[in-house]
Formats: structure tokens, C-alpha cells, sequence
């Protein structure tokens, strides 16, 4: 039993499924597990949105989803578990194959074929097929300074975890999204999670863009809001402590990152940090950060 519970994401980014868009026409349940509806869907109004593709004017399509409400919202709500599979639906769907019926790997309801969802689908399509360094760099930075929704998730993944750019152009471009106080809260704290998870050289206090995301994080902490301020704490204690070698060698580590590092306004970094210290989820982080930023 498939859910089609993929991410158009990564299914973009690995160019393995062909995606349409289709409006629902009818509905084919096969009865079988009472806590379940599956069968096929036939969809019409047809749309390519991978280039160079020819379809069908009609496809059916294998669903499955829990019977109850209930059990598809605990489920997360994703893939046919989040689709009302009923006429005149319009869905976007990457496919496995178009043999009858076809394998969706992800399905989404979307309110027509010009849904927004749908654009940033068929941007990212066409993003993915230019190869040359200066072109795919000038891709991710428009993605990340002026996308939304999948278009900036696009930018980050190619920027972090594909390594698709050298790491000192995405750290600049992660800085700058972060260090932007105008920027919406997603969008700095998705740059500062992509610092952390992918662009962090780890046990490395000499590397000078590990210094200017440390410098960062600390110099964000006392215009943060509290959710961005709490996240900041706990990724900087996990990257100076957690992640540090163990014993000498993580003092060692310690003591030249904060030599090496200058922090905006630290009079207000000392006093943000001593104010969380009796904070009950981040207290002890901040109170070890307060103490490595003291010394």
C-alpha cells in the first residue's frame, strides 16, 4: 500500500518521476480493509510540468488513504492522506511510471493548474536543468533571496546538503538571510539550520566560515524573536559543546573559536544569555554559552 507520501522536493531534485497536473474525474474503490479507501482515480485536463513529456488525455491512477479522517490528519496529512478524492479535484502528482494504473510517488491538492504550488513545482523543474557553475549559483541565490514556499526550500537544499555551490558563496548567502531582520522568521531560521546541519565544518575553530557562523548566531541572539533566540542557543551550545571533541581538546576547540570570533553588541549577547539562564528548555545552554562567551 502506497500513501504517495514523497517529497516533490527531492523528487524534483533527482529527476526520477514525471509530475502532471489533472483534474479528478472519477473515482474507482476497490473494498477490501475497512480502515482503508483504495482503488484508482481517472484524472483529465491533463498538464506536463517536466519538459519534453507527452501524456494521455486521461490517466488512472492507484490511491490508497485511511478511511477515517481522524487517522489521516495523525498520519500527518501527507500525500493521498491529504487529498479529497472527489470529482473535479485538481491534483499535481509525480509519477513512477503511466502504465494503467499509474504509481503516484507524491500527490498534492492544489485549487487549479495555476496554482502557486504548481509555479514553484515547474520553476524548480526548470532550475534543475542548468548545469553550468555561474548559471546554477545565480538559480540558488534568486531562489533563496526572492523565492517562497519549494522555490527557497530548493535553494537551501542545493545550497547545503547537495553542495551544488562552493561552501563559502552558500554561507554567505545563508548569513545573509539570517542577518536580515526585515526577513520573515522562516525564512532567517531555515538559514540558520542550513548553517548548522550542512554548513558547519565540524571540530574545526580555525576555519573562518565556521568563526562568521558562530559570530552570527551570537550576534543575532538579542533581536531574535524567542522562537529564532531559542532555536539560535541550542544549535550554537549543540556546535561549541555537543559537537566539540571530547575533553582538552574541546576546551582547546572552545578557547580559539571565541578568540577568533568578534560579536555586535556583546554587552546585550551577555545579558540575553544570563536572562534564559533560568529558562527550563534552554537553560543550561545558555548558561555554558554565557560562561565560553565570558571567558
Amino acid at each position: 500500500m502506497e500513501f504517495a507520501e514523497g517529497s516533490f522536493l527531492q523528487i524534483v531534485v533527482s529527476g526520477r518521476a514525471r509530475i502532471v497536473t489533472g483534474r479528478l474525474e472519477h473515482v474507482s474503490v476497490v473494498r477490501g480493509d475497512p480502515d482503508l479507501i483504495q482503488g484508482a482515480i481517472t484524472l483529465g485536463e491533463i498538464r506536463s510540468v517536466t519538459p519534453g513529456e507527452s501524456f494521455p488525455a486521461r490517466l488512472s491512477v492507484e490511491f490508497a488513504q485511511y478511511a477515517g479522517q481522524e487517522a489521516r490528519i495523525k498520519s500527518g496529512g501527507q500525500g493521498w492522506n491529504g487529498v479529497e478524492t472527489t470529482s473535479g479535484v485538481y491534483l499535481i502528482l509525480a509519477l513512477a511510471e503511466l502504465q494503467a494504473p499509474a504509481t503516484a510517488l507524491a500527490v498534492r491538492q492544489i485549487k487549479s493548474p495555476n496554482d502557486p504550488f504548481a509555479r514553484e513545482v515547474a520553476w524548480c523543474v526548470d532550475a534543475e536543468r542548468h548545469q553550468a557553475p555561474a548559471g546554477r549559483l545565480a538559480l540558488i541565490r534568486d531562489a533563496l533571496l526572492n523565492g517562497h514556499g519549494l522555490i527557497a526550500a530548493w535553494g537551501h537544499y542545493c545550497a547545503g546538503r547537495l553542495k551544488r555551490i562552493p561552501r563559502a558563496d552558500a554561507v554567505s548567502l545563508e548569513l545573509g538571510l539570517l542577518n536580515n531582520k526585515t526577513r520573515d522568521e522562516h525564512d532567517r531560521s531555515a538559514a540558520a539550520q542550513n548553517l548548522e546541519l550542512e554548513l558547519w565544518k565540524g571540530g574545526d575553530p580555525d576555519d573562518a566560515l565556521n568563526q562568521q557562523i558562530a559570530s552570527a548566531f551570537l550576534s543575532n541572539l538579542a533581536s531574535a524573536s524567542r522562537a529564532l533566540r531559542t532555536y539560535l542557543i541550542e544549535a550554537l551550545h549543540r556546535l561549541v559543546f555537543a559537537s566539540a571533541p571530547p575533553g582538552e581538546q574541546g576546551e582547546a576547540f572552545r578557547r580559539k573559536l571565541r578568540y577568533a570570533i568578534s560579536i555586535t553588541s556583546e554587552p546585550d549577547v551577555v545579558q540575553t544569555l544570563n536572562s534564559e539562564r533560568g529558562d527550563t528548555s534552554v537553560g543550561r545552554a545558555a548558561e555554558e554559552l554565557l560562561g565560553w562567551v565570558q571567558k
